[in-house]
């Protein structure tokens, strides 16, 4: 962080912002920060992001990951004041009744042992590079998932997401936390767009459409025209 203010000096206040959006959750979400804050800095390099704004979208997916729930079991055997991965548990077992170290995976940060994580990890070294592929024939990163090398062609009025790549966000988790919503409609929306996918409910024509030039390019033509002409140059 001193390195980095040292280049870029007003950074420094959103960098503050930025620290505490990442501890501050901890209590609530466990390791969840972890993956958001590795994440959001390799994003940093593909698209520079304000520091202090929370990219709800990452972080709502980071909150979601069945990774990031302990069972009762783990929370009660889990940290008790310690962040490093227990030596014993990722050996197979622990004969600590309390133990002061975190029982999760070494490899990947998730409440399970190492031998499980080759078959729960899906997508390869997510953790060095953030979770953009490319969209096929436009060279954009659009969409994010793990890279597929032959996409699935389909009926586009009849497109299976599934059949892409996973989708990252838990269903099930996402319905429990609707399920006290108060909005239902909207509610409703959300749950069936993750499920199916979302609708525009529109099935007319692609018409192009022109919008007028701002007042203040009409009210200052000369201006503009200086400014389009030393762009020209």
């Amino acid at each position: 962080m001193a390195v980095y203010i040292v280049h870029h000096k007003d950074e420094a206040p959103s960098l503050l912002k930025y620290m505490f959006n990442i501890r501050e959750p901890n209590k609530q979400i466990g390791l969840a920060w972890r993956t958001y804050d590795v994440q959001f800095r390799l994003r940093q390099e593909v698209s520079p992001a304000p520091w202090a704004l929370i990219n709800t979208d990452l972080w709502w997916r980071c909150s979601l990951s069945r990774d990031n729930v302990p069972s009762s079991s783990e929370t009660v055997r889990g940290r008790t004041g310690n962040s490093y991965p227990c030596i014993d548990f990722n050996k197979g077992s622990c004969a600590w009744p309390v133990c002061r170290f975190a029982h999760v995976c070494s490899r990947c940060g998730a409440y399970h042992q190492p031998h499980h994580a080759s078959a729960e990890i899906h997508w390869p070294h997510q953790e060095a590079r953030p979770f953009f592929f490319p969209v096929q024939g436009t060279g954009l990163a659009l969409t994010e998932g793990p890279v597929m090398a032959n996409p699935v062609k389909q009926d586009p009025c009849n497109f299976d997401l599934s059949s892409i790549a996973p989708t990252p966000v838990n269903f099930t988790s996402l319905s429990r936390a609707f399920a006290a919503y108060e909005n239902r409609v909207d509610a409703d929306i959300i749950l069936d767009g993750f499920a199916n996918g979302f609708k525009l409910h529109y099935s007319g024509p692609r018409l192009p459409r022109d919008s007028d030039n701002l007042k203040s390019a009409e009210y200052l033509s000369v201006i503009v025209k200086q400014k389009n002409d030393k762009k020209k140059i």
